[in-house]
């Protein structure tokens, strides 16, 4: 399957300095759609389910696979400047999600406006875009800072994001926060072929805490609180103990535990603490009680072929995104293209 490259800086030894991520198509989209899902998703209804379709189509038009590595379309290359800075936007916020989940074990990412919404504070101050945890198990926080760039990496950017990222909110319920600079960028020089790469840097800058203070369960309900509200009065189907609501623009699914919906539909819009706690500590415990009975995957009834062919993607955050039958042709050249190869030409090496 197609590979996206990673390198970080002073995460210490848990954090591998290189690695390779597996990204399938449906991995991709399920970022785009989901990653922070949107400042301003509670106003709710057919607008957020939109929403989750253009995010995705936006990143993944984008992007094609050449090789085994996510490459710059040609659609993109003929975008202006302006055009390429909207999708390098949009593609920073996606590779932010793909590198948390796949380096930190975080898959669930909150935009910090909604946080600071729920603690009704506004401020102009530089701060990080997103907040993350994992909703069921007691790892590390991030802080996160997401740039894009259309071309090498910008280091002066890459400064600039660590200056935001280390200014941490106090999470509460978490052993510790870290702060992560994330770059998105194509590497131009990677390889004899001279294709753009696409790539990922993560750094972790030196911590600053501010006065902010939210829980970890808060973080929780804030983040599936606009994926609930998206789905709110849309027609279900149940497969096992899951089930999805078709995303007709993108020709795909959306994939939440119905139990997690339920629990989830008392929000509404509510921005109260208190209920944002209670409610993400009860949203923790739906997710808990699949988990125990073996895997995300094993209770939502999905044909296996799905799976094997890469047509349906499962976050740890069990939110899953399967994908429609007209995107089997891309798919198979995307799986055709990511063959194995031993020169690894389009690599680039190591930052």
């Amino acid at each position: 399957m197609p590979l996206i490259s990673v390198t970080t800086k002073k995460f210490g030894p848990r954090v591998a300095t290189s690695h390779k991520m597996d990204v399938p198509l449906a991995k991709l989209l399920w970022a785009a759609a989901t990653v922070g899902v949107s400042p301003t998703a509670p106003s709710v209804g057919k607008r957020s389910m939109l929403e989750l379709c253009w995010r995705a189509k936006l990143v993944e038009a984008n992007l094609q696979v050449q090789a085994n590595r996510w490459c710059r379309s040609d659609g993109y290359d003929r975008l202006d400047g302006s055009e390429k800075g909207a999708v390098s936007y949009f593609h920073g916020m996606t590779m932010a999600q793909v590198a948390c989940d796949e380096m930190l074990n975080v898959p669930s990412l909150v935009h910090l406006d909604r946080v600071l919404e729920a603690l009704g504070k506004k401020t102009k101050a530089s701060r990080p875009d997103f907040l993350g945890v994992h909703p069921l198990f007691n790892t590390p926080s991030v802080a996160v800072e997401a740039k894009g760039r259309t071309n090498e990496k910008d280091q002066k950017a890459l400064d600039k994001a660590k200056i935001q990222a280390k200014k941490l909110p106090v999470i509460t319920g978490v052993g510790a926060t870290m702060a992560v600079a994330s770059m998105s960028y194509f590497d131009v020089e990677g390889g004899s072929s001279g294709v753009p790469v696409w790539r990922c840097r993560l750094e972790d800058p030196p911590r600053q805490r501010t006065r902010d203070e939210i829980a970890r369960t808060a973080l929780i309900a804030l983040h599936y609180q606009p994926l609930v509200r998206a789905v709110a009065g849309s027609t279900r189907e149940q497969r096992g103990e899951f089930s999805r609501w078709e995303l007709p623009s993108l020709d795909a699914w959306l994939w939440l535990p119905s139990g997690l919906v339920e629990v989830g539909a008392s929000l509404g819009d509510a921005v109260d603490l208190s209920q944002l706690e209670a409610t993400g500590a009860a949203l923790e415990e739906q997710l808990a009680a699949l988990y125990q009975r073996e895997s995300l995957n094993q209770w939502a009834d999905v044909d296996p072929d799905k799976r094997s062919r890469n047509m349906l993607y499962m976050g740890a955050n069990g939110v899953g995104l399967e994908l429609g039958d007209s995107w089997e042709d891309r798919v198979a050249r995307d799986n055709d293209r990511a063959a194995p190869r031993t020169d690894d030409a389009l690599d680039g090496g190591v930052d």
